[in-house]
């Protein structure tokens, strides 16, 4: 509940660079739900991405901030990550990538920050030929 509050006031309020868009990262997350297997219940990604995966397992990326590489052992670690460069791709949210072994699944150009986000997987959960739609 915690979580739905403060990304219900980070949308409304959360002051975007010029040019950044809220409704693309929910639209974003939408398409990337439709590309995630059935058998992915757990996503990490920025707090306005919840709209568009809302019915899997959510964890912020700003989560990892500050901890090194490891989630508290409370947190499952996810089975998806949705790095928006510019954004979360901070020296912690990276190490918890090699942490948890996920790989480049999906990259997507974007109008967002540094113009891609990327979807890293589980390795098992790949698609094949992965990574799709990187340069």
């Amino acid at each position: 509940a915690a979580l739905l509050i403060f990304t219900l006031l980070a949308v409304f309020t959360f002051p975007l660079a010029s040019g950044q868009n809220v409704n693309e990262m929910i639209a974003l997350g939408e398409t990337i739900d439709t590309l995630l297997p059935p058998e992915v219940e757990s996503v990490a990604a920025w707090e306005t991405y919840y709209f568009g995966l809302h019915s899997r397992r959510f964890t912020a990326t700003s989560s990892f901030y500050g901890l090194g590489k490891m989630l508290p052992p409370a947190v499952s670690p996810p089975q998806a990550v949705i790095l928006t460069h510019g954004l979360d791709d901070v020296p912690d949210t990276l190490a918890a990538l090699r942490t948890y072994d996920l790989q480049l699944a999906y990259c997507f150009p974007t109008g967002l920050f540094a113009r891609q986000t990327s979807l890293y997987l589980l390795s098992d959960l790949l698609p094949p030929d992965a990574p799709l739609g990187c340069a």
